[in-house]
């Protein structure tokens, strides 16, 4: 994830492909995206990107309890 989100080196340098289709859909992307524009000098982009950062960290904590509930529903087998 942090390859294709352009932590490791500048996304720009990825192959086409990944970088028009795959690179914006992720969250590494938002943050180093946001990074970037806030060394600009462009806070309000920095803001939008720690709501949708929010808003996805919450999402996965709802399908982490669901998934946790049915399995200790379900009971576990090693």
């Amino acid at each position: 994830m942090g390859f294709a989100g352009g932590c490791m080196f500048p996304a720009r340098q990825l192959p086409p492909f990944i970088r028009d289709h795959l690179t914006p859909l992720l969250p590494s992307y938002w943050f180093v995206d946001a990074a970037h524009s806030l060394q600009d000098g462009n806070a309000v982009a920095w803001g939008f990107v720690a709501l949708k950062l929010i808003a996805l960290s919450a999402a996965l904590i709802v399908v982490a309890v669901l998934i946790f509930q049915n399995r200790f529903k379900k009971g576990f087998r090693v």
